[in-house]
């Protein structure tokens, strides 16, 4: 139950790490592609894990 919570939780801050690094003046198109997959990746395991929580319960 305990290692749901921690894979919630990094996955909040990639997302919130990959917001506030978009949000940066830089203007490279790779910059954007590796955040928006960044971000992705947290988003992705930020759902998986609350279905398991949902599931478990």
């Amino acid at each position: 139950m305990k290692k749901n919570y921690l894979f919630i939780g990094i996955s909040v801050l990639i997302i919130a790490f990959s917001i506030n690094n978009l949000t940066l003046d830089i203007d490279n198109r790779g910059h954007y592609i590796g955040n928006g997959i960044l971000c992705g990746i947290g988003i992705s395991i930020f759902v998986t894990q609350m279905l398991r929580l949902i599931r478990n319960k």
